[in-house]
């Protein structure tokens, strides 16, 4: 299982982030809106894999949808495109 992504910078001021914070350290910038994106993106990946592992065909698409939807990474994108090419 893939480890859900970091958020390693401040989108705001790109201050470094290596604390475990809701906030960043320079700017002081909400990051809890950020976070729980790439909460719920990386739980869409997972749902779409196990949606795979089940055969339901119709989930995986939407999960994996959602997942790049949300984040656009390039393990979202190969999920994307190969439940996307099963038929």
């Amino acid at each position: 299982m893939l480890p859900p992504a970091r958020l390693s910078h401040c989108p705001i001021c790109r201050a470094s982030r290596g604390e475990e914070r809701d906030s960043c350290r320079r700017c002081g910038a909400d990051l809890s809106w950020p976070l729980r994106i790439l909460r719920e993106a990386h739980r869409e990946s997972q749902l779409a894999r196990q949606a795979l592992l089940r055969e339901d065909l119709i989930q995986a698409r939407h999960h994996a949808r959602q997942a790049c939807l949300l984040h656009r990474t390039p393990f979202n994108e190969l999920l994307e495109a190969f439940v996307s090419g099963v038929r």
